[in-house]
């Protein structure tokens, strides 16, 4: 769900920016997304990361009240 929501950046694409992304988030009973941690290659790339998992609700319950530690790698093909 969260890969789907989270494309390859305009302004990282316009500049051929490459980079990982190290994010920790946690899901609460409602599934809102908090980050605990993050770090980055680049910090725009970290930046509209955060940005947008601050904003995503996780719908399927299944994986609501839990943490996770994802890697999100940015890449030109």
């Amino acid at each position: 769900e969260i890969s789907r929501k989270i494309s390859y950046p305009d302004f990282a694409r316009a500049f051929h920016l490459e980079g990982i992304v190290n994010v920790g988030i946690s899901t609460d009973h409602t599934g809102q997304v908090t980050v605990s941690e993050s770090n980055a290659s680049h910090e725009g790339l970290l930046e509209y990361v955060v940005t947008h998992l601050k904003k995503m609700i996780i719908g399927d319950e299944e994986y609501r009240g839990r943490e996770y530690k994802l890697m999100l790698k940015f890449k030109m093909y």
